[in-house]
């Protein structure tokens, strides 16, 4: 209803369909971006999120093996593999 609404005044105003839909589609673009940055929490969900920051690190052998490697390592995202270790 609300795009027949833009629509039509957008076409009184002469702007083709086509002018419409790339101008909508442009203006979505730049919405969509700033969305992705954002989260929204519970107030519940936040406290929990405040109170793991200030938690103490899990230790992450693992990560540490990694890091100490004098070559860097890779991950083959299509086959889970590591390269370099």
């Amino acid at each position: 209803m609300e795009y027949e609404t833009t629509a039509s005044r957008r076409r009184a105003n002469g702007e083709s369909l086509t002018g419409f839909l790339l101008a909508a589609g442009s203006e979505r673009a730049e919405v969509i971006p700033g969305q992705a940055n954002q989260v929204a929490l519970s107030a519940e969900d936040f406290e929990r999120f405040v109170a793991a920051l200030g938690d103490d690190p899990e230790p992450m052998p693992t990560l540490q093996r990694y890091a100490a490697l004098a070559e860097p390592v890779f991950l083959d995202l299509a086959s889970a593999r590591l390269f370099g270790a």
